[in-house]
């Protein structure tokens, strides 16, 4: 029988394209992995957002809707205080003609 004998050479060569393979192979996988945990983390920061904006919505339309009618209640009170003061002159005229 024949005994081959593989040389350094080949020994090295062999070594390192299946080394660089496997290194290609294990950023790839390194590389998908990474990107997948990025756009997860970019979805619940825009969710965690968007969340907040509707909190911030809410309160804004609360204080907003408690501005407006105190508004109203205003201008009504206004209305109201000139209606008094309306009646209150006719009183004082009535008031006038019987006395």
């Amino acid at each position: 029988m024949k005994e081959y004998k593989i040389s350094f050479k080949n020994k090295l060569l062999v070594f390192l394209l299946i080394f660089i393979l496997l290194s290609v192979l294990t950023g790839i996988i390194i590389r998908f992995f990474y990107l997948q945990n990025i756009s997860k983390n970019k979805l619940l920061l825009e969710t965690n957002e968007m969340n907040r904006i509707e909190v911030q919505q809410k309160i804004i339309q609360t204080e907003y809707d408690q501005v407006i009618s105190d508004l109203f209640f205003l201008a009504d009170f206004s209305t109201l205080q000139n209606i008094f003061e309306i009646e209150t002159k006719n009183q004082f005229n009535s008031w006038k003609k019987i006395f």
